[in-house]
């Protein structure tokens, strides 16, 4: 992995922790019973976490790793940039 790919992984990674601590993700897992959609949006992101995480723990620089922090990221960002502004 190079320099770019790991700051890529950074900014993602990033993204990931500062939605996790919104008010909005907070208020997501208490909804997630009432509302269907976000139900599943959550579980496509806890899924993708999970996977990422696994191939983290096989080497903090596998490829997969790699893309399942940057899909996560573009998840995120695609569910949620219109009330968390990420790059304040």
């Amino acid at each position: 992995m190079n320099t770019e790919n790991i700051n890529e992984m950074f900014n993602a990674l990033q993204i990931i922790s500062k939605f996790t601590d919104t008010e909005l993700y907070a208020d997501m897992v208490k909804g997630r019973e009432e509302c269907s959609v976000i139900d599943k949006w959550l579980a496509d992101v806890e899924m993708r976490h999970s996977s990422f995480s696994f191939f983290f723990d096989i080497s903090p620089t596998h490829p997969r790793a790699y893309y399942e922090a940057l899909y996560l990221s573009e998840i995120i960002l695609k569910g949620t940039s219109d009330k968390i502004n990420y790059f304040e």
